[in-house]
């Protein structure tokens, strides 16, 4: 896939990220756990693994939107997954609250965001330099079929300029004297 599609199919799924995989998220959640949910999103339910529950909600969107972007691996989102789910069984336990989670999961985020930008840019300039790479490469074949078109002029010339070819001489010698016809 050439770079450029592949940053275009990058911010594509960033875009889906964003546009339709968080509402789903949150309605599925607030679906799912409609009984356990406080008004502001924290458990009423302690001791049921509701944060749990909705941290495998958000991988279940995240694979589907994965599975559309077949071209990018997501072992930064299997990682981010698996911190989720450490924090998720605290709250759940009651170890840390809904506003520490909360926090924590926009700090996980954040870094997620820094992350998905380096790799743009490192993706901008793998093209930067991939263009760079063919535009060298476009000017040494052109000085390579130049350098062949004039050599193939050269033997053409050199083919198409009839040589000299002395014609047959007869000779006769009478006594001393030499006559060439």
């Amino acid at each position: 896939m050439r770079v450029q599609s592949r940053i275009d199919r990058y911010d594509q799924m960033q875009a889906e990220w964003q546009k339709e995989l968080t509402p789903t998220v949150v309605r599925r959640e607030r679906e799912t756990f409609k009984d356990c949910l406080n008004p502001d999103g924290s458990s009423k339910c302690i001791g049921q693994p509701i944060y749990q529950g909705g941290m495998e909600i958000l991988r279940e969107e995240e694979l589907k939107l994965f599975s559309k972007y077949p071209e990018f691996s997501h072992p930064v989102a299997d990682a981010h997954h698996a911190v989720y789910m450490a924090l998720a069984k605290r709250a759940d336990a009651g170890e840390i609250t809904h506003a520490q989670l909360i926090k924590a999961l926009h700090d996980v985020g954040a870094a997620s965001k820094k992350y998905v930008a380096e790799q743009r840019l490192l993706l901008q300039n793998q093209l930067q330099k991939a263009q760079e790479s063919d535009a060298q490469t476009a000017l040494n074949i052109a000085v390579t079929l130049a350098v062949v078109a004039v050599a193939g002029l050269a033997v053409t010339a050199a083919a198409s300029t009839p040589t000299y070819t002395p014609a047959p001489m007869t000779c006769y010698v009478y006594g001393n004297f030499l006559q060439c016809y």
